[in-house]
């Protein structure tokens, strides 16, 4: 059973059988009523979307009123549907953002490990030159100071 027959029945069970008049009286103060919001829960599209009100007096079956109960029972379906469409529209338009964002998260992840290890190559090459300048200075400096000894002896 959906809401809206559950809200009919509750309605029509405390409405007084007497007549139109104290009908309309207890609809407006059942409009107000928090148990009906709260039943308006299980029943989005035909409760919100539709007042309380229209909702307390909708009763099929009682002469004029019947065309007015369809166009607001119409209205209110059309109106969930541009709602749907709303919905559908604002999940796709973030799926895409967080699929932009998310695609721009791993250029940026993929630079920084290009970057780090282009540093580490980088620091690799400096410290093998470095070495290697190194070890040549000591080789020349030792030997010509070798050099300058014997050449002092020989002196």
């Amino acid at each position: 059973m959906s809401g809206l027959n559950v809200v009919l029945l509750m309605t029509s069970g405390c409405l007084s059988h007497s007549g139109r008049s104290a009908e309309t009286s207890q609809s407006s103060q059942l409009s107000n009523s928090p148990f009906l919001w709260l039943l308006a829960v299980f029943d989005l599209p035909h409760h919100f979307l539709a007042p309380p009100s229209v909702v307390n007096i909708v009763k099929f079956g009682e002469g004029s009123n019947n065309q007015t109960n369809r166009d607001n029972h119409f209205e209110a379906a059309n109106l969930s549907v541009v709602v749907v469409v709303v919905v559908v529209i604002v999940v796709v338009v973030v799926e895409v953002v967080v699929v932009v964002v998310v695609a721009a998260a791993a250029i940026v992840v993929v630079l920084v490990v290009v970057l780090v290890v282009v540093v580490e190559v980088v620091v690799v090459v400096v410290v093998v030159v470095v070495v290697v300048v190194v070890v040549v200075v000591v080789v020349v400096v030792v030997k010509w100071r070798r050099g300058l000894v014997l050449v002092m002896v020989v002196q």
